[in-house]
């Protein structure tokens, strides 16, 4: 979106980095709960709510300090794209949640006895 040409380039790029909080706002909070131990499940989770707002307050500070920037809006997407490629990066190297691996297992027990 920093690159965009036009508008429609913006709004066409919202609406998939949109797509994307939104399926992260479901999958991270049942990840967490899937993967943790019972007995802090409820505090990572938690924790979980408590990043993304103090994220949120954060991205507002550095937003704010590029208020004063030639070419603003273009830094103030541009730098939200490095926290989400650091994501990505390290969302590749979770281990597989207990109830996929379940499933995974399962399927293949039942492949091998037809």
């Amino acid at each position: 979106m920093a690159f965009s040409p036009t508008p429609r380039v913006i709004v066409v790029g919202r609406v998939f980095v949109g797509l994307g909080v939104g399926m992260a706002s479901m999958t991270a909070p049942l990840y967490i709960s899937e993967a943790s131990p019972a007995r802090i499940r409820g505090a990572l989770v938690s924790t979980n709510g408590l990043l993304i707002t103090g994220g949120q307050f954060l991205a507002y500070l550095i937003n704010l300090a590029f208020t004063k920037v030639p070419g603003t809006w273009r830094w103030m997407l541009g730098i939200a794209g490095v926290p989400a490629l650091v994501q990505f990066v390290l969302m590749l190297m979770l281990p597989e949640s207990p109830k996929w691996l379940y499933r995974k297992v399962d399927s293949s027990i039942c492949f091998y006895k037809k």
